[in-house]
């Protein structure tokens, strides 16, 4: 499946494409369009993905979106964990992602746990407040629906945030990357 999305996808489209997404060790691979326009990316968390409960170091920072979202579990198993503001959670810096792609701190809001959802695929809007955490190696897939709002928010324990690059130098290395991932399970990547 994957492999036919890369095969069919153009270079620009696979250029937006991150060997190391937010974090080491996941990666994203940019598959396709959305008929509005969204992006269609699989996720590869290389070891899983550490768990990012209130109490711990939360490495992928809780945050919205521009747009609603579908996730659709491809191997492996994920959480994805639905936050809420509220006066008894943890305390977290609250920074606003521009359109521009640059981020300012605006402050700090407490985070609590509103549910945290399992299973094979997940809906939500762009204002729902999440993460996700992989309890072994996983791959998702995820489909972004039309914009709906111009900025994003990001709650991290950080003082500051930075962007990752990391990107593909080449289609050869993004499916060589594919492959590895994947090894001998042809059925996820092939079909």
């Amino acid at each position: 499946m994957i492999m036919s999305y890369i095969e069919k996808a153009s270079d620009a489209t696979l250029a937006l494409s991150r060997r190391v997404c937010h974090i080491e060790g996941l990666s994203s691979i940019v598959i396709g369009h959305t008929e509005c326009g969204g992006l269609i990316r699989v996720f590869l968390a290389w070891e899983g993905l550490p768990e990012s409960h209130l109490n711990g170091k939360l490495p992928l920072g809780i945050h919205d979106h521009q747009y609603g979202i579908e996730i659709t579990v491809l191997s492996g198993e994920i959480v994805n964990t639905i936050y809420e503001i509220n006066n008894q959670g943890r305390m977290l810096n609250h920074f606003i992602y521009h359109h521009s792609g640059r981020a300012s701190k605006v402050g700090f809001n407490y985070i609590g746990i509103k549910e945290q959802q399992y299973g094979e695929s997940f809906q939500m809007v762009a204002s729902d407040i999440h993460n996700v955490f992989a309890l072994k190696r996983s791959s998702w897939i995820v489909e972004e629906g039309p914009v709906v709002q111009e900025e994003t928010n990001l709650w991290s324990p950080d003082t500051a945030v930075t962007c990752s690059n990391g990107f593909y130098e080449s289609r050869d290395e993004l499916v060589k990357h594919v492959r590895k991932f994947y090894g001998n399970h042809n059925s996820v990547w092939r079909r």
